[in-house]
């Protein structure tokens, strides 16, 4: 009879019971690796979506940032542009109303001179005629007074007189004589294959509202002071740069500048 069977057994089975242990044990540290690794996964996936959501976010302020910047970009060229309109304006209709007041002021006093001249006569009917003094009204057409044909002033003398100075610019009243002066200009420096493109009319507004803010420039002949004028528009164009013509006007950078900016340029 074999006596140690019993505890051979007995070993088995403490074996058997600490390899399940063992095995239970691996389990155990195989599902915890498991769960670590999940919550990584779940980690990342929830710090991705953040980081997409936040960069979303972003984009949407940029987005919304540019837009109030172009509407602030926007309203400050609107604003601007009231402001040079309503400068303008006031600067045509300030010219409207003082030539408005020189012709009533004028008008009235011919009308003036003519009721005295009336009461004169009328005082001395049984003499013999008086001596009247020679009194001229302004030649405005038929606002009130028609000049004689002899008094009429030939625009060829007009121009003669503008190759010396501009001071007959300031008393044509009509704008017809104005934009046949600044076309024949434009006509002589074409013979000199200088090329000026806008139109006359906006170069008597421009000339009009310069001679307004400084009367003295009408002191120069007329070619230079179209000359200036297209310079400064960077409408002459008579083969050299256009930058270099304005910088000769414009000798400080801030003023060449501005000029451009005025232009669009």
């Amino acid at each position: 009879m074999n006596l140690f069977l019993p505890s051979a057994y007995a070993s088995a089975v403490v074996e058997q019971r600490q390899q399940m242990m063992r095995q239970q044990q691996q389990e155990a540290i195989r599902q915890k690796q498991q769960q670590l690794i999940q919550q990584q996964q779940q980690a990342y996936q929830q710090a991705l979506i953040q980081r997409q959501q936040a960069q979303q976010q972003l984009q949407k302020q940029a987005v919304q940032q540019r837009a109030a910047q172009q509407q602030a970009y926007n309203q400050a060229v609107e604003d601007k542009m009231k402001d040079v309109s309503a400068q303008r304006q006031t600067v045509a209709q300030d010219a409207q109303a003082q030539a408005a007041a020189q012709m009533r002021s004028q008008k009235m006093a011919y009308q003036q001179q003519m009721q005295q001249l009336g009461v004169l006569m009328s005082q001395q009917a049984a003499m013999p005629a008086p001596q009247i003094p020679n009194v001229q009204a302004p030649g405005y057409g038929d606002l009130f007074y028609e000049p004689p044909v002899e008094e009429v002033v030939d625009i060829a003398d007009v121009w003669k007189k503008m190759e010396e100075n501009s001071q007959a610019w300031g008393l044509m009243i009509d704008m017809q004589p104005k934009v046949m002066t600044v076309q024949r200009m434009i006509d002589r420096f074409k013979a000199d294959n200088i090329y000026i493109r806008k139109s006359p009319d906006h170069y008597v507004q421009i000339i009009d509202s310069m001679a307004f803010q400084s009367p003295g420039m009408l002191d120069q002949p007329f070619e230079q002071i179209m000359k200036i004028v297209a310079v400064i528009e960077y409408d002459f164009e008579n083969g050299q740069d256009k930058d270099a013509l304005a910088r000769q006007i414009f000798p400080d950078n801030q003023r060449f500048q501005a000029n451009k900016t005025r232009l669009g340029l």
